[in-house]
């Protein structure tokens, strides 16, 4: 696998397109390493997203599921596979916005590995999110790309505290989670994310306020509600 991702740097496909012209918005090769290291043939997995991930997932005999915006993208990684001599019968491509077509997929099999990279705009990898993390299994693995932005970011700044799940590894702007407890519904009290929201903005409403002495707080009073 790794000649494979060597070829694969050494070919430098060009999967996307950008103003009309041939781009890479591929994940480094460090992170392709990584993501090999997770993978298992037979294994069921998806992601939101298209590029060399998918050769990735291909060439490791998974059972994949690639759920891109662009048909285009589908055909040049299908002809890059076959270039390659990476079987594709168990690649699957779904053309759409993730948010129309994840739904559809909600109760779908169990999985044991997500790779989120596709809409990176907010509310992109929250809602890509929602809608596939109640079927990865417990020792399943989510990755998350590009969690340097900020739409991101949130949803790495929750996976980090929650207590179902478990961060195994950053690799320079991707993050590696394993599921360590089931899923289960609640409500927003049950999630320490939301727990130390609410404890943080207390802690900023006590500093604003610090220093603000009694009489000041009765004099505005005061002035607002005149007697």
């Amino acid at each position: 696998m790794n000649d494979l991702i060597e070829r694969i740097e050494s070919d430098a496909p060009t999967f996307h397109t950008q103003g009309g012209q041939p781009v890479s918005f591929s994940v480094s090769f460090t992170v392709l390493r990584r993501l090999r290291q997770c993978l298992k043939a037979e294994m069921n997995t998806l992601e939101t997203g298209c590029g060399t991930t998918t050769v990735v997932f291909a060439a490791s005999g998974c059972h994949h599921c690639c759920v891109t915006l662009r048909a285009e993208e589908t055909q040049k990684v299908t002809a890059y596979c076959k270039k390659t001599g990476i079987a594709t019968d168990h690649l699957q491509f779904v053309v759409g916005r993730s948010e129309h077509v994840l739904p559809r997929m909600f109760d779908d099999g169990p999985l044991q590995f997500i790779f989120i990279d596709g809409d990176h705009r907010f509310p992109g990898a929250i809602l890509d999110f929602n809608y596939t993390q109640h079927r990865l299994q417990v020792g399943g693995i989510l990755a998350v790309d590009d969690i340097s932005i900020p739409a991101v970011r949130v949803l790495y700044d929750f996976l980090s505290v929650e207590k179902e799940w478990k961060r195994i590894d950053i690799v320079e702007d991707t993050a590696f989670f394993e599921r360590v407890q089931e899923f289960r519904d609640g409500n927003w009290q049950d999630q320490r994310f939301n727990r130390m929201s609410a404890r943080r903005r207390l802690e900023q409403f006590l500093k604003r306020i610090k220093g603000i002495t009694v009489r000041k707080v009765l004099n505005k009073i005061r002035n607002k509600f005149p007697v």
